[in-house]
């Protein structure tokens, strides 16, 4: 095999010039973006990196803030639900035992 020159511009790597074989598989599963947080926080990393060189950019930054953000109301209507649904149920439950129980007369 004779040296490899390089002139300065830039060349494609062909496989058959190198002697390997071509095994790319057909991809299995097409991930596609949605229109949620998620979705923006999972393909702005690798854009960013191709487009800008560097994933830390303000794109990314919002992303991570999005997330934060979506993460901590989903935690607050959690507990709100929680709260209303599961704590005030009990109290009513006990309060509502303990009148039946303390009923004197006809």
């Amino acid at each position: 095999m004779p040296p490899v020159q390089y002139d300065g511009a830039r060349q494609e790597f062909n496989p058959d010039q190198a002697g390997m074989m071509d095994d790319t598989e057909d991809p299995e599963l097409e991930l596609t973006a949605t229109e949620d947080v998620y979705s923006y926080f999972m393909f702005i990393a690798p854009t960013e990196e191709k487009k800008e060189g560097t994933s830390r950019t303000l794109d990314t930054m919002v992303a991570y803030l999005l997330v934060t953000l979506n993460l901590i109301f989903q935690a607050i209507l959690l507990y709100a639900i929680f709260y209303r649904v599961v704590l005030k149920t009990s109290q009513w439950r006990s309060g509502s035992h303990n009148s039946h129980r303390h009923q004197v007369g006809p």
